[in-house]
Order: C-alpha cells, then structure tokens, then sequence
C-alpha cells in the first residue's frame, strides 16, 4: 500500500526541480563560492520533493473528485485504478505538506521575510492549482503557475536557502531549464487535449489546437538552446548543451498524433539530460575562472 502512494507521488518528476537547484548552486557556487552541495542545496533538494510530492497528490485526489480523471486516464491512475483512495492521497499529502513546512520553519521565522513571501506563493499556486475555488489548470492558467513554481519562486528559494540571500541575477539563467519544464506540462496537455475537453477544463493546448500547440512546443524547446547559448557568454561550458540537440530533434519528431503517447515522459528525458550538460558547464566554466 505504501508503495502505491509513493508511486502517486510521481517520484520520476523529482528531477525537474532538482535540476534547477543543481543549477542554482552551481551559479552561487561559481560567483559567491558557496558549497556546490552544501547544507542548504540539500535542504532545497528535499524541500521540494515534499511540496512536489504532496501537489501531486492534493492534484490527483481534485482531478478525480471532480470528473477530470476517469477511466480513461493515460496519465497517473492511482485513485481511478483503486491502488490508493481519495481519502488517502488527501491525507498523505497534508502529511508531506506538513513535513516540509516543519523542515523550513526557522526560515520562515527569519526576520527578512523574502524566504516567506516565496514560500507562501509556491504554496498557494500548487493548492489552487486544481483546488477551489480558483482551479488554475482548469482555468488555462496552469502553464503560468509552473513556470513561477519551478521558475522565479523555486530559484529564489533555492538561493536563500543556498547562499542566505536572494540572489536576482540567477533567475535569468534558469529559464532555458524553465522552458523545458513548461514544455513537460505543455506535452502532458497536448496529448490530453481531447479528454481534457470533454471534462470541461481549458488548457493553453486546448485554447490553440494540436497545430498551434505543437508550434508552441517547438519555440519552447528552441528558447532552450537559445538561452543556453547565450548563457555562454558569461559560462562558456553552458554549450556542452548542444550535445543534447540529437535528442531534442527526434523527441520534436515525436510530437505527433500517432507517437504523442509518451510525448511527457521524452520531453522529461530531454530536461534531464539537457539540464545535466548545463549543470556540468557551469561547473566547468567555473573551474576555468577560478584557474585563471
């Protein structure tokens, strides 16, 4: 029973945040020389499994309470499958909820309060996102809620908790990994799109159609490489990333009708892989600097 529940998790969506911290502490590391896997990296690291973990499965316990999931389901099937039960997933998710906040709780006693404001905004989108009265996702504003969770907020978490400060300048250079988390949920809400509807919600797929949302997903992955690129400007090793081009050109090929089933599950892959060349540039742009 217990292993369902971590399944519900979605344990295989850690990564993504774990990426953007790795790159948050590799950017402080190479400007501020703080520990590259410090206290406070890992702090980050287990901090946002428990607030993922328990958004996943607070979403799941709504997206089936209200008619979203069904039997029909391609993506978690957990509660439809009756391995786990509405009651329960609530339940374990108030308890990770609950288990984060106590793990940060000095933090937000603190007397600078931008560790606070961030936490309470990262809480409060992934509540509302599928929860009433406001049902984000349902409302075609969900693209807009993860990318201020695992953009913006995550970064600036990410950096109090690494360095004390919140460090403005890294919230640039986490957005090529920013888009290829959008480009997850875009890919889940494409393939989704015709069940989606039927349930009555709005997603930004929906709202433009299979061929406009493809084209979305293309600029998504595109703005990837883009920004890297330009990230190597100050980190050099940011185009060790362009070793990941082959992947992300067959995983684009998959971005169709007939071989969109698994489309999340690549783009996934594509955001480890990407994020992993990204985060070893930095790190050896930032040996270079410091051997000069």
């Amino acid at each position: 029973m217990i292993l369902n529940y971590f399944i519900a998790s979605r344990p295989w969506s850690f990564t993504v945040p774990v990426i953007g911290i790795l790159l948050v502490s590799g950017l402080t590391h190479s400007i501020h020389h703080t520990p590259l896997l410090g206290g406070g990296c890992l702090k980050a690291m287990l901090l946002t499994a428990l607030l993922q973990a328990s958004g996943n499965l607070l979403n799941s316990y709504f997206d089936f309470t209200q008619g979203v999931d069904d039997q029909h389901t391609i993506g978690d099937r957990c509660i439809v499958d009756d391995k786990i039960t509405p009651a329960g997933a609530l339940t374990c998710s108030a308890l990770l909820g609950f288990s984060a906040f106590w793990l940060i709780i000095p933090h937000l006693l603190a007397p600078e309060r931008d560790f606070l404001y961030v936490f309470l905004a990262s809480v409060s989108l992934a509540y509302f996102y599928t929860a009433p009265p406001f049902k984000l996702k349902y409302r075609g504003l969900g693209d807009v809620v993860i990318f201020l969770c695992f953009g913006p907020l995550m970064t600036a978490g990410s950096s109090i908790l690494i360095t004390g400060e919140n460090h403005l300048w890294v919230q640039p250079y986490t957005i090529p990994v920013t888009l290829l988390t959008e480009a997850i949920l875009h890919a889940n809400n494409t393939r989704d799109i015709k069940q989606d509807a039927k349930s009555g919600i709005k997603t930004v797929a929906i709202l433009l159609g299979y061929d406009k949302s493809r084209y979305l997903y293309l600029m998504m992955i595109l703005g990837a490489y883009i920004g890297a690129v330009i990230m190597s400007v100050k980190f050099r090793g940011s185009l060790l990333v362009l070793f990941s081009v082959p992947l992300a050109v067959n995983t684009v090929k998959k971005f169709e009708k007939a071989k969109i089933a698994d489309i999340d599950a690549e783009t996934a892959k594509l955001h480890l892989v990407f994020g992993l060349l990204l985060n070893l540039g930095i790190k050896i742009s930032a040996q270079q600097n410091v051997s000069n």
